[in-house]
């Protein structure tokens, strides 16, 4: 992962509780993700977790490492979603990464807008990969 340029940060607070990775979707569309959790320096993942989301119903995991260790740690995902409704073709992806019950912010905004949704009836999908380095706050 060195060799990566990753263009999204997020920064955290050290002395506040667990980060959790929402995942949520607009009304009308179904998302699963993938998110995989690497150490700065490495090319091999050291956590995985799989959210699904549907009509707007949220999926919710902790990131279960020490805040300590996340500083520089890297965290991608891939996105699959459908129209899980024949008549809506555009919806939003939220992906939220949470501390204290409040939103994290990134310098680049981590939700995603899609157009032209395949629906899920037809068995087709889409899809995203994005990806984002945590900075831990002095």
């Amino acid at each position: 992962m060195d060799n990566l340029k990753i263009a999204r940060y997020c920064p955290y607070d050290l002395n506040a509780g667990s980060i959790y990775i929402k995942l949520s979707t607009s009304d009308g569309i179904t998302a699963g993700a993938e998110f995989k959790l690497y150490k700065k320096d490495s090319l091999n993942y050291i956590n995985i977790w799989k959210l699904k989301s549907k009509d707007g119903n949220p999926d919710i995991v902790e990131i279960d490492k020490p805040l300590l260790l996340l500083n520089k740690h890297i965290i991608t995902w891939q996105v699959l979603y459908c129209s899980s409704q024949i008549d809506i073709y555009d919806g939003i992806i939220y992906i939220d990464f949470i501390q204290d019950e409040n939103k994290l912010k990134s310098n680049i905004p981590t939700e995603k807008i899609v157009k032209n949704v395949p629906p899920c009836a037809i068995k087709r999908f889409d899809k995203f990969t994005d990806s984002l380095m945590f900075i831990a706050k002095n």
